[in-house]
């Protein structure tokens, strides 16, 4: 069968939309993978650097960081990170260190508001010396939260569900300055 320029030029436009259309539909999984390979790891901030898994969506700026983990990669998907997927930050403020007895009351009272029992209060011993966690789970919507305290002037949290735990305190352990 012989196609008529007309022909091809249509199956041509054809070709060139629906590359778009897959482009857009997939772009959040694009945007995703971009990050994860080209991103370096550990990731530094301020004067603290984190190791971070490749598979988190990293955003960085003076004085923090924010990771993500989204299992959706297409425009149809949820954007609540506590419906798909988890989401922590790291901050660095030398002011932290005087507030930590202030905001831990505060994380206890905020985790009773939002429904979370709490599960325990982690202690280990970090790249930056001792860490203190408070975590509180949620059976209804499966929620976990975390808020970690450091002796020196970082800051943790993490939001999303309980099976990312690990992932986040490894990611809370290796954070050291740099």
């Amino acid at each position: 069968m012989i196609l008529t320029a007309r022909t091809r030029r249509a199956l041509w436009l054809f070709g060139v939309a629906a590359v778009l259309w897959l482009a857009d539909i997939f772009f959040p999984g694009l945007i995703w993978l971009t990050h994860s390979v080209l991103r370096e790891n550990p990731v530094r901030f301020a004067h603290v650097e984190v190791v971070i898994p490749r598979g988190w969506a990293v955003l960085k700026s003076d004085f923090g960081i924010v990771a993500s983990k989204h299992e959706c990669i297409t425009t149809f998907c949820s954007e609540s990170p506590s419906e798909k997927g988890a989401g922590f930050g790291i901050s660095w403020d030398p002011r932290l260190t005087k507030l930590k007895a202030v905001s831990q009351g505060a994380d206890i009272r905020l985790m009773e508001k939002d429904g979370l029992r709490q599960t325990g209060r982690p202690l280990f011993k970090g790249a930056s010396g001792d860490i203190e966690c408070l975590e509180g789970i949620r059976d209804r919507p499966r929620e976990a939260q975390s808020h970690c305290y450091f002796q020196s002037d970082l800051d943790a949290s993490f939001a999303g569900d309980p099976d990312d735990l690990p992932v986040f305190y490894e990611a809370v352990k290796s954070a050291r300055p740099y």
